[in-house]
């Protein structure tokens, strides 16, 4: 398991305020099983990482990224703010999607203006 997701989940424990065991009821993994990969004993799961996303309500992508099992996208490489916005976007519906785009395009025109 990557120190960067071990640091970055020992982190959004603590900022909830859970203990490993109220994070391990959360997100349905056993208690032992959290500590075993918070201690860099046991490899994640794509499994693991998914229950991770859902109980800290953060996309999927960002929590397999981190565990080493996605690559990370050549974007954020330069920018780790485009990839959370990708990885936001490829999980809203079609019509979010949409207006999500809508929106960009005002924001970018809107920016383009002032200069």
């Amino acid at each position: 398991m990557s120190d960067e997701l071990r640091a970055w989940l020992s982190v959004e424990i603590k900022q909830h305020g859970w203990s490993q065991r109220e994070f391990a009821r959360r997100s349905d993994i056993s208690h032992p099983l959290v500590s075993q990969v918070l201690a860099g004993d046991v490899t994640p799961s794509a499994d693991f990482c998914i229950k991770v996303a859902n109980a800290l309500e953060v996309p999927p992508e960002k929590i397999l990224r981190l565990a080493g099992i996605l690559p990370t996208p050549p974007a954020s490489e330069d920018d780790p703010t485009i990839a959370e916005i990708l990885d936001i976007v490829k999980n809203l519906s079609l019509p979010q999607r949409k207006l999500a785009l809508r929106l960009l395009h005002s924001l970018y025109q809107t920016e383009n203006e002032d200069k």
